[in-house]
């Protein structure tokens, strides 16, 4: 379940997405997985305010 992935844990895979590619490419592409992970779970669509938070955190860290 979705439960299964807490905030710790999704903060921690889009850090080593950060890590491995571009800012812009490594919120592209978590973006994109993680729409397809929720999918896989059962939720139906990614609520557009999590995306808006996450590229806001990418282009925080990326400010660091």
């Amino acid at each position: 379940t979705l439960e299964d992935f807490p905030h710790r844990e999704h903060v921690h895979v889009a850090w080593l997405y950060l890590l491995r590619d571009t800012p812009l490419r490594a919120i592209e592409r978590f973006c994109v997985d993680l729409r397809r992970f929720a999918l896989a779970k059962g939720k139906q669509t990614h609520d557009k305010r999590e995306a808006s938070k996450e590229r806001d955190w990418a282009r925080e860290k990326q400010r660091v």
